[in-house]
């Protein structure tokens, strides 16, 4: 059995997913991974396939793109028929579930947060709602890992696609592990952001907060991937100077212990990584 693994970005795969592929491996399973940025994937064999999924806000108007994309899945799919198709994160999964929308294939979308909520703009919910409840005809099962996604997947998705929430991929941790600290606002010198160079990550704010900061010596460092330029363009327009806006590390892990205080300003999260 072959299982191959699609996601827009190979971070997701890194981040998240590395571990779902080493068990499956060792259960005798094939492994394939597609997605934009195969040369970034952290897999020791060659199983890798590109799609040039959009990224950035010009690839979504792009119909040069779209055909581009829609030849490679096809690609895909063609080279591997009987194969389960693991699906991850919005863009990659609709425009797979669109493109082989005539093909009768074995679809798993795992769901790390629906693009709606309760809290989403109802004109915006509603476009988006119907999209995935036409896309759900194409999808054998949903995996889901909050409650609001998996009710709404029980309720309003066809009946032909099963539903399971399972607790994602998170800390299984007590919940009295984490304690409240009081922190001292005039011992704050280095303030860390973690998040996606993008608009629902809250880097407007970010930057405001920055704003506020810039004459009293507290460094913030950002780490991300994305649309970076749109707001260093920002910082430079404003004159900001105590803001670094940097592409993401692999080994901040070990950086974090630097920083006083993790600042955390996304309006919306599927999967807080940056918090865990």
């Amino acid at each position: 059995m072959k299982i191959i693994f699609v996601c827009t970005k190979s971070i997701t795969f890194n981040t998240f997913l590395k571990s779902q592929a080493d068990f499956f491996t060792k259960k005798g399973l094939e492994i394939k991974v597609a997605c934009s940025d195969t040369e970034n994937l952290n897999l020791k064999n060659n199983l890798s396939f590109k799609i040039n999924f959009p990224s950035k806000i010009l690839d979504f108007i792009n119909l040069f793109k779209y055909l581009k994309i829609f030849i490679q899945v096809k690609t895909l799919v063609k080279e591997n028929p009987s194969a389960i198709f693991y699906l991850h994160t919005p863009s990659a999964s609709h425009l797979f579930r669109l493109f082989t929308f005539f093909n009768r294939l074995k679809i798993v979308y795992f769901v790390h947060g629906f693009r709606f909520t309760s809290k989403t703009n109802p004109i915006k919910a509603s476009f988006l709602q119907v999209i995935e409840k036409i896309l759900s005809i194409k999808t054998n099962l949903f995996i889901t890992i909050n409650n609001e996604d998996y009710y709404y997947c029980r309720t309003n998705l066809t009946k032909k696609s099963s539903c399971y929430k399972i607790n994602g991929v998170g800390l299984d941790l007590p919940r009295n592990h984490f304690k409240k600290k009081l922190i001292n606002k005039n011992k704050i010198k280095k303030i860390l952001v973690i998040a996606a160079y993008k608009k629902d990550k809250g880097y407007s704010e970010v930057l405001r907060v920055a704003q506020m900061l810039n004459k009293q010596k507290i460094q913030i460092d950002c780490y991300g991937y994305g649309d970076i330029n749109k707001y260093n363009l920002i910082r430079d327009q404003k004159k900001i100077k105590n803001i670094v806006l940097k592409n993401f590390d692999k080994k901040l892990q070990n950086k974090i212990n630097k920083y006083d205080i993790l600042l955390h300003l996304s309006n919306r999260e599927g999967l807080p990584v940056s918090i865990m």
